[in-house]
């Protein structure tokens, strides 16, 4: 079953560029698009696929703030 969700995931995000155009039954999930840069949606696959929030935000946090850092570093030489 994985096979086939992936497979219908990939080919709708080739034919529209959203892997979850609207009702699909294969499918039976729409992933929401980015809206707030502190609340990313992200498909945790298991068992069943679901919609889950801020995947390790905190590796995130972590590159956001090192471009930052590095970016104002070369004002302060």
């Amino acid at each position: 079953m994985m096979r086939k969700i992936f497979t219908k995931m990939w080919s709708n995000f080739a034919a529209t560029g959203n892997p979850t155009p609207g009702n699909d039954p294969v499918l039976n999930i729409t992933w929401p698009p980015i809206t707030d840069n502190n609340n990313i949606p992200y498909l945790s696959l298991g068992d069943e696929i679901k919609i889950n929030y801020n995947y390790k935000k905190e590796y995130i946090e972590f590159w956001d703030n090192l471009e930052k850092e590095v970016k104002y570093k070369d004002m302060l030489l």
